[in-house]
């Protein structure tokens, strides 16, 4: 999984995983509350490497959060 630091660089780190469904995932260790990580279709996020500069982009988060 990659997490974005507060640079807004995607790093790599290796989670354990739970229950997993068609399009979610479970984390159920070394992700903390609150950390952002990249999401994205499986052919984008196959092409992110360690190190690289993302671009943060919330709209599907604030959608969510409208419906909730």
């Amino acid at each position: 999984m990659f997490v974005i630091n507060k640079d807004k660089i995607a790093r790599f780190r290796p989670v354990k995983t739970g229950i997993t469904g068609e399009s979610d995932i479970e984390i159920i260790d070394n992700l903390k509350e609150g950390e952002e990580v990249v999401s994205g279709s499986f052919q984008t996020l196959r092409t992110i490497k360690d190190g690289a500069a993302v671009k943060i982009d919330n709209n599907i988060k604030a959608q969510a959060e409208k419906k909730s």
